[in-house]
């Protein structure tokens, strides 16, 4: 960009990128509870080995807000990075987390407090912004090739798969049997929020 269109460029419209953000979360949840679904089909398929005394896996209100989070933190970081006010992205942090526990706050089978929420998010935003800032900063080679800040990405989505599928029964072998679906939510995610970048 040349020095006059840096001076002249307008600030992102904010309103935009929070509907961006809702539809990156609501994105999500839908491939998070798939791949909780997926997983119970492979077990049941015996593609995944799992003693049969031990039930089918549900999400949780935890994993899905993890999930929900961590995408809608993906367009805080492009309203950052295009200029975005100081305030309003940290105005936009909070309001992905609102974005990420609103639909869990009624009554269903992934209800999820907000007080449960408060005990952990400031670690998790500490430690998934750096991330996502780290893997916007990378250079891009091909789509979905291996990189370190992508693995270090895929470990917060294998977090939140790990909280409804049961850490117990979140082994290597299904770890391994998720890495290409959760690198590739991370690469799309990405690829998502690079394309907002002003």
């Amino acid at each position: 960009m040349s020095l006059l269109g840096r001076l002249f460029r307008r600030s992102p419209n904010k309103y935009e990128y929070v509907r961006a953000m809702q539809e990156m979360a609501s994105e999500s949840e839908r491939t998070y509870k798939f791949m909780v679904s997926m997983y119970n089909e492979d077990v049941q398929l015996g593609v995944i080995p799992c003693p049969s005394s031990v039930s089918p896996a549900t999400p949780t209100g935890r994993g899905v807000y993890k999930a929900r989070l961590f995408n809608a933190l993906f367009m805080t970081l492009a309203y950052a990075r295009s200029g975005g006010p100081e305030t309003e992205v940290r105005e936009l942090i909070n309001v992905a987390t609102g974005i990420a526990i609103s639909p869990l706050q009624g009554p269903g089978p992934t209800k999820f407090e907000r007080s449960e929420a408060e005990a952990f998010t400031i670690h998790y935003l500490k430690a998934v912004v750096p991330a996502i800032s780290s893997a916007l900063d990378a250079p891009h080679g091909l789509p979905g090739a291996p990189s370190a800040e992508l693995d270090a990405l895929a470990e917060y989505l294998h977090d939140a798969l790990a909280d409804s599928i049961g850490r117990d029964r979140y082994n290597s072998t299904v770890r391994d049997h998720f890495a290409l679906l959760v690198q590739g939510n991370v690469v799309a995610s990405l690829n998502y929020a690079v394309r907002w970048i002003a």
